[in-house]
Formats: structure tokens, C-alpha cells, sequence
């Protein structure tokens, strides 16, 4: 919506002069219905030293595999101190999922899983 500022009429172009008036002053409003559903947001962080990965964060909102459901997943690996930290849980705060220990008895999990086989 566009509204003359100079005749405070309203009209739908989307550039060039008022209809009404010819005058170039116009305030344009934009309205737009946001779906909490669609929403989505990452925090990211990556600390090298050297060259060499020390640690890797993310936070997010994401869909559950299992469930299908929005969740929000936080994991922090931190390679110089040997810690893996991973937590799921719905929106409402029901922890899903929590995992902490030493990164290297965090093996044969997730995307740490060995491959085999049948899913190379």
C-alpha cells in the first residue's frame, strides 16, 4: 500500500507519481503474515588455531526426524577439550534428547556413525 504524502491519498502502484496528485512523496507500507512454522534461525561458530578445528556450535530450529516436529538442537563440540555437547527439545522446552560426554567416547552416534556397506 502507498500513501501520497503530499494528499494523504492511498494507491496501489508500487513506483511513479500519485495518481491523484503527481506528487513523488509517498510512504510505503508492506505488510506480510509471518508462519512460526517457516521460521527459521541458526547461530553458527567455528574456532581454529592454527589451522586446526578447536571448536564447532550451532543452535537452530530444525524439523525432528523421528517426529516431525520443530525443535530447537544446540551441539558445541570442543576438540581442545575433548567435550561433545548436544541437547534437542521441542518449543515448549520438553528436552527431547541430551547428551554430554568426552568427545572421544562419543563414537558410533549420528553423523559419527560407522559406515557400512549398505549405506556408503
Amino acid at each position: 500500500m502507498i500513501i501520497c504524502l503530499n494528499c494523504k491519498k492511498e494507491y496501489d502502484k508500487k513506483h511513479g507519481k500519485c495518481p491523484f496528485c503527481g506528487s513523488l512523496n509517498r510512504e510505503i507500507h508492506v505488510t506480510d503474515n509471518i508462519n512460526a512454522d517457516d521460521f527459521t534461525c541458526e547461530i553458527k561458530s567455528k574456532e581454529k588455531h592454527h589451522g586446526k578445528l578447536n571448536k564447532n556450535y550451532f543452535s537452530r530450529y530444525e524439523t525432528y526426524k523421528k517426529t516431525g516436529e520443530k525443535v530447537k538442537k544446540v551441539r558445541d563440540i570442543d576438540y581442545e577439550n575433548n567435550k561433545y555437547y548436544e541437547r534437542v527439545e521441542k518449543i515448549d522446552g520438553e528436552i527431547i534428547h541430551h547428551c554430554e560426554e568426552k568427545l572421544t567416547e562419543h563414537i558410533n552416534h549420528g553423523s559419527a556413525k560407522r559406515k557400512t556397506d549398505n549405506n556408503k
